[in-house]
């Protein structure tokens, strides 16, 4: 009986085991379709992804701005050089030029002294010579005085002629000598000074002042400005080195006065996007407003703010931003130093409302931008004229 309970169960179980895999059978095609469009739709949402994130841009923050490029940094380099070879060469023309003048002067004026001390000592040998012909005759005659009578010669009168007595006479009396030939004592006037040094000047490159209120020019191909933008699903930016302007400082004592002008070629800007690029520049209205400034007006600088030993100062420039035509006065916050070419680099990012300035923000359905934008500047100056233009 156990043998016959035993086999009852063997068939059940295989029939029941049938019967499932007949049943997953007839569920496979139902399953093979789902799968199908599981996959099917994965793939779509990718490439809408795709098609959504693929202009998204990695940002660098404000004042992290790119460098620019090296080749650049090299052009600049070897134009200050030039100026120092040509200021060199100047110099030099100037300074033999200058050395020659004042020795010359000096030869001349020493050989006129001595052409005036020869006639003085000629003169003076001259009235030697008659005064000791005086004192020899003046001798001979005082001689001829104190001698005794000489003897009657035969056929002569006994009684001798008398002799005058002899007047007193002074000596080398040099007043009341007559002075055979006028002369004139020649005195040497001071000449010219002296250079202080055959290369006493300084190179353009070398005559920059931190402590002197100056005029700086930008130097477009060092410098860049842009913005960073964030929206829902990318961030992105712009930048551009189409760069214009200048402004004016004493850099020591910036709070005296912290003046100038820095624009931008709107259309130029580029966020690495053509679409997107005619989009901003749509918005921007590049074609009535075709530049972006900021027209600084004062500085005010961070607790002590400036350091004349590293030439460096920090703090807020605060001035009037142009955008699409529209004014509003922004402050930025701003690092300013001096690098070893005598470039002054100015590093600075502040906030901007786009909607303040009447510039649309884009909407889209599934991209939205932020109103507010970072700008950035990131500009290397150089003194106009080397530095030599100080006020």
């Amino acid at each position: 009986m156990v043998l016959g309970t035993l086999g009852s169960r063997v068939a059940e179980c295989y029939s029941s085991g049938m019967s499932v895999d007949n049943a997953s059978m007839m569920r496979s095609p139902w399953l093979s379709a789902v799968g199908v469009i599981a996959l099917l739709a994965i793939g779509v949402f990718g490439v809408v992804s795709l098609m959504l994130v693929k202009d998204r841009l990695r940002v660098e923050v404000s004042l992290d701005a790119p460098e620019p490029d090296s080749l650049a940094l090299v052009r600049d380099d070897f134009k200050v050089l030039q100026a120092d070879f040509v200021a060199l060469t100047q110099a030099l023309e100037q300074q033999a030029g200058t050395a020659a003048a004042h020795w010359s002067g000096q030869f001349e004026q020493r050989a006129e002294a001595d052409r005036g001390l020869a006639a003085v000592v000629a003169g003076f040998d001259a009235r030697l010579k008659e005064q000791g012909q005086r004192l020899q005759a003046l001798l001979d005659l005082q001689s001829a005085s104190r001698s005794p009578n000489p003897a009657v010669v035969p056929g002569t009168s006994p009684n001798p002629v008398p002799v005058a007595p002899v007047e007193p006479t002074v000596l080398l009396d040099v007043e009341s000598t007559p002075d055979p030939q006028p002369t004139k004592t020649v005195l040497l006037e001071p000449g010219p000074p002296a250079p202080k040094g055959f290369l006493g000047f300084r190179l353009p490159s070398r005559s920059y002042r931190f402590d002197q209120h100056q005029s700086y020019e930008i130097l477009p191909d060092l410098s860049r400005v842009g913005f960073d933008a964030k929206s829902t699903l990318h961030d992105f930016s712009g930048v551009t080195t189409k760069i214009r302007g200048s402004f004016h400082a004493n850099l020591a004592d910036p709070a005296a006065s912290f003046t100038g002008t820095i624009a931008c070629d709107a259309a130029a800007l580029d966020s690495g996007v053509e679409g997107r690029d005619e989009a901003m520049r749509d918005h921007l209205v590049v074609g009535d407003h075709p530049e972006i400034s900021f027209a600084a007006q004062s500085f005010v600088a961070d607790g002590p703010g400036v350091d004349l030993a590293k030439m460096s100062l920090h703090g807020t420039v605060t001035g009037m931003m142009r955008i699409r035509g529209v004014d509003k006065q922004i402050a930025m916050p701003v690092i300013i130093r001096v690098d070893g070419s005598r470039r002054v680099c100015i590093e600075g990012q502040a906030k901007v409302h786009l909607p303040d300035f009447g510039v649309p923000v884009p909407d889209k359905v599934v991209i939205r931008m932020q109103p507010e934008v970072d700008i950035w500047i990131a500009l290397r100056a150089r003194p106009a004229g080397g530095g030599s233009d100080a006020k």
